[in-house]
């Protein structure tokens, strides 16, 4: 059988000392170092969570900024856009009314010189049409009875 003797004893003894002072110098300083990283950990951690939240948060506000700027410059185009097309059509329907006058007043020039050559040509229209006829028939033909009012019927009829 076994004996039990005084080693057995001493090496329980010794065993048990030395885990006791291991527990004072070895595992109770790592046990304080492991909860010092853990809380050091976890307070980078929410740190870092906060951070986060945070810049999250202003990437949603810069978001909104710059889709808010984007609608308010494109409002701003696009009244940009309808002041220079009313001032487009403005200008055109100026342009447009002072050309129409210009038309208006050559036509009216040109009925004008027009009604003036043919006042000036009346006379002549007389001895014209007898030269003409003279040509033609080959002797002298004298029109008589030719009435300003025969005149003018004759041009109106053209």
């Amino acid at each position: 059988m076994l004996e039990f003797n005084g080693t057995i004893i001493v090496i329980v003894i010794s065993f048990v000392v030395f885990m006791i002072m291991m527990q004072y110098v070895f595992y109770k300083p790592m046990i304080e170092m492991k909860d010092q990283r853990d809380s050091y950990v976890d307070t980078n951690r929410r740190l870092a969570d906060n951070a986060d939240d945070k810049s999250q948060g202003l990437i949603k506000e810069f978001n909104s900024k710059i889709s808010n700027a984007k609608v308010k410059s494109n409002e701003i185009v696009s009244a940009e856009i309808k002041a220079a097309n009313k001032e487009r059509a403005n200008i055109l329907q100026e342009k447009q009314n002072v050309m129409q006058n210009k038309i208006e007043v050559a036509e009216n020039k040109i009925e004008e010189e027009k009604n003036d050559s043919i006042e000036n040509l009346k006379p002549q229209i007389v001895a014209l049409a007898q030269e003409i006829s003279s040509k033609i028939l080959k002797e002298d033909v004298v029109i008589a009875n030719v009435t300003p009012e025969i005149i003018e019927r004759t041009l109106n009829n053209r």
